[in-house]
């Protein structure tokens, strides 16, 4: 019989050595089931050696030949709270860790426009989820609102706001087939400022090519591409009954922040198949002056067509806004002033191997210059008056288009009538075929001032908040008008003379306001009213004119009445009932 002998290391000889065998398992400790995976650290706390392990799909973790002592145990998991315990080494064991679930929850992110919780139905868009849309300009907002709808951009017309539209109102190629109510109605207010467009008068007379007559808006509103959106902060646009603060709307009121303060430097570059755009602004902030200052600069290059090189839209703004604060006993005042450029260029050319070897073109240039100041003052006194604001604007713009057209007749047509004098007068015939020239000069003209006050009065019965306020804003044209040859026509069908716009009179409108904001306990429940009074008037009027002295009342009312909380599976539920009722008066614009 032969007898073979192999030697056999076992535990008991590493432990006679001072070396011992270390099992970590990891368990979840809500369902007790195996962590597999997991990382396990080891780490000598006499000369700082580390031991590392992870764990098998069982949640073992097993370390051979460990040296005594006092070890730092350390397991970690993706999706549980790190597990750390101090643990003695004197002899092999088994150590079981019980790792706690540590839920991730990812912020919320909002890409589309969220309701207020306020009186009036309105909705916010904020920079969070501008940045998840990209926007080229402010017209690609409008389709984070209710109801809306993503759209193919259009920048070869005129991009225009539709809210509570009347009729066929605006199409999506910019066309109208219906009067404009919608967009020329919607007040568009950027810090506090409106941007006013009734002295907007930039279009050809007679122009029956549509796809120039698109890009018109004149007594339509204001067109959004012009607003870029990299410096917004937050955008609410209010669809209900509106403060009486603000007035000379019918259909909406688009209210726009743009951001303040800060020191980061924000850029953003962005190419499609329908344009580039190029961004760049930067924030300072002294903290201790309590003066901040912000600039931007926007360009941004659209191919109406990438197919075709003769037609484009061009925009270039910049900004600068500054705003300081000082700290008194009774108050603070806080003073804003923003500097802002806007330019728009819109070429449109026909290639001459296609237009009998004449030019054909259409090039519009708008640019626009702001001034706009905000004087606060808050009270800290806590007694009946609370603030004071003054917001004071003037804005000028140079709208020009130039028209080159070649024009062939299909037989004899007249001139329009020339003579300004009474009697019968020789009529001329226009040339059978020729290139007219020409376009139109706009200047307009506008300022705006606007005084409000707030107080507030708590009682045990009621709380009330009110403003008491004026505003005047101007409207004036000093441009020169049509412009073109009336024996070569630009479009042969005219029947109107060349009249400068500076004839035209300016408008003015002058408001007065009151408002109460009342919050009334009716035992456990809640009764909000906010109800005002505006009243409005067209000054520099002749007294021939109907309106003339005339002032229109514009009452208007919210109502909230809020029931008492309910828990439901421990979440507060709240009920809310409300409406509104108001009246809307708006002036007519100089066209």
């Amino acid at each position: 019989m032969m007898l073979l002998v192999f030697p056999v290391r076992g535990q008991q000889q590493e432990s006679r050595a001072g070396l011992y065998t270390v099992v970590i398992q990891a368990q979840n400790h809500q369902t007790d089931l195996p962590v597999g995976f997991a990382a396990v650290l080891l780490t000598c706390e006499s000369d700082g050696r580390i031991l590392s392990g992870s764990c098998d799909d069982q949640g073992i973790c097993r370390f051979e030949r460990v040296a005594a002592g006092r070890y730092k145990l350390r397991v970690t998991f993706l999706g549980y709270k790190p597990y750390t315990q101090v643990i003695p080494v004197d002899d092999s064991f088994t150590w079981l860790a019980l790792l706690e679930p540590d839920a991730v929850n990812l912020d919320e992110v909002v890409v589309t426009a969220s309701e207020s919780r306020g009186m009036t139905s309105s909705s916010k868009i904020d920079r969070q989820a501008m940045e998840h849309l990209q926007p080229s300009s402010f017209a690609d907002l409008v389709s984070l609102l209710p109801g809306e709808r993503s759209t193919v951009p259009n920048m070869g017309a005129a991009n225009l706001i539709r809210l509570r539209e009347a009729g066929s109102g605006i199409q999506t190629d910019g066309s109208s087939t219906d009067y404009d109510i919608s967009s020329l109605g919607t007040s568009f207010l950027m810090d506090g400022v409106p941007i006013n467009t009734k002295a907007n008068m930039s279009y050809l007379a007679g122009n029956t090519d549509n796809g120039l007559a698109n890009r018109n808006t004149t007594g339509r509103g204001l067109d959004m591409r012009t607003i870029p959106t990299d410096d917004i902060e937050r955008v609410e646009v209010v669809r209900g009954i509106p403060s009486v603060e603000y007035g000379d709307l019918t259909s909406g009121l688009i209210k726009i922040d743009r951001r303040k303060g800060g020191n980061k430097f924000n850029a953003r570059f962005k190419a499609d198949t329908y344009g580039k755009l190029v961004y760049a602004g930067k924030g300072f902030e002294w903290e201790k002056r309590k003066l901040t200052l912000n600039v931007g600069i926007d360009f941004f290059d659209s191919k109406i067509d990438p197919r075709n090189s003769l037609e484009n839209y061009k925009r270039l703004n910049t900004s600068v806004r500054l705003s300081k604060e000082w700290q008194y006993k009774s108050g603070s005042l806080i003073y804003a002033s923003n500097l802002d450029y806007g330019g728009s260029f819109d070429n449109v050319k026909i290639d001459p191997e296609i237009n009998y070897h004449k030019e054909d073109s259409y090039k519009s240039t708008y640019n626009r210059y702001a001034w706009a100041n905000n004087l606060t003052w808050l009270s800290k006194t806590g007694r009946f008056f609370r603030s004071l604001e003054l917001n004071t604007s003037v804005s000028l713009q140079k709208d020009v288009i130039d028209r080159t057209r070649y024009v062939s007749l299909s037989g004899p047509q007249p001139t329009p009538p020339l003579s300004t004098d009474e009697g019968i007068h020789d009529g001329t015939w226009l040339t059978p075929q020729y290139v007219a020239t020409g376009g139109s000069e706009s200047l307009p003209f506008s300022a705006f001032t606007k005084l409000i006050a707030r107080f507030s009065a708590h009682g045990d019965k009621a709380q009330h908040d009110m403003l008491i306020g004026s505003d005047w804003q101007m409207n004036k044209n000093y441009g020169q008008g049509q412009i073109y040859d009336p024996l070569f026509p630009i479009y042969p069908s005219m029947t109107t003379r060349p009249r400068p716009y500076y004839n035209i009179p300016a408008g003015h409108d002058f408001s007065l306001f009151f408002e109460d904001r009342s919050v009334i306990p009716v035992a456990r429940h809640k009764l909000e009213v906010q109800a005002g009074l505006r009243a409005s008037t067209m000054l520099n009027l002749a007294d021939s004119y109907a309106l003339h002295g005339k002032f229109f009342f514009d009452p208007r009312v919210n109502l909230r009445w809020s029931f008492p909380r309910l828990m439901v599976a421990d979440r507060p539920l709240q009920f809310e009932i409300g409406g509104g009722m108001g009246w809307h008066t708006m002036t007519p614009s100089l066209t």
